[in-house]
């Protein structure tokens, strides 16, 4: 099992993308579970960062932002991120955090996967190891100082598709994460549970601390963001509708 993930990660690591796909094709068809997490995380990393992942997000990006009939600088001052990131983004380039992401898709009003492509599967069962992620950018430097604040979350979909009236995720949080920096504040409802570790839940003046078992509801209207202050991952599902991530 080692060989095949070394393999794999050789053509990563020679920058080497064919040998990557060959690779992966070959000693992961059918069997994701496979690589581990971190071997996951990295090559999602790069092929997030080698195209064509960030050609497509440009597209889709300048696709969106056209529909709705808004120049850059419009969705500049809608999403509090600058015209020159978005160009940047638009063109294939930069190097965006899912932060980013989040607040240029509430500004267009759309779900972050949609900036991905995230198409419906043909069935109504997600199985575990075909679990698409939507975080999938490591490292956006929420949480500086704090332990295990470099480490990015981990977004898994659970439903097949962005298109119903719902989208659940099992979300993965590593120790020290926050996103006190960007408060989320959209349309709708969602609910948490905790399955494992000590979660944080801000909205607006209030905070609850959750412990596994518990549970929590609130409208996305509410100013809202989360922290782990502990130092073991936190593991939830969230359910929220209309789909926003």
């Amino acid at each position: 099992m080692k060989k095949s993930r070394d393999r794999v990660l050789d053509g990563l690591e020679e920058g080497n993308r064919e040998k990557t796909l060959r690779s992966l094709d070959r000693y992961t068809d059918g069997f994701g579970d496979r690589l581990s997490l971190d071997a996951q995380a990295r090559l999602e990393m790069f092929f997030y960062q080698n195209g064509p992942t960030m050609a497509a997000l440009g597209a889709q990006l300048r696709s969106l932002r056209k529909t709705r009939e808004l120049t850059l600088e419009q969705l500049a001052a809608r999403s509090g991120v600058s015209a020159g990131l978005l160009s940047q983004v638009e063109r294939g380039q930069g190097n965006p955090s899912f932060n980013t992401l989040v607040q240029v898709a509430h500004a267009l009003s759309v779900p972050v996967a949609s900036l991905f492509r995230t198409e419906a599967t043909g069935s109504p069962v997600v199985r575990r190891a075909e679990r698409r992620r939507i975080d999938i950018h490591a490292g956006d430097g929420l949480g500086a100082g704090a332990p295990g604040a470099a480490e990015p979350t981990v977004t898994e979909l659970l439903t097949p598709s962005l298109a119903g009236a719902l989208e659940v995720l099992m979300i993965e949080v590593p120790p020290g994460y926050s996103t006190e920096a960007t408060p989320f504040t959209h349309e709708g409802e969602e609910f948490g549970l905790i399955l494992e570790g000590r979660h944080e839940v801000h909205l607006a003046d209030a905070v609850y601390t959750l412990e596994p078992g518990d549970s929590i509801t609130y409208s996305s209207r509410l100013p809202h963001w989360y922290r782990n202050p502990g130092d073991e991952p936190v593991r939830s599902l969230w359910v929220i509708t209309p789909p926003t991530f």
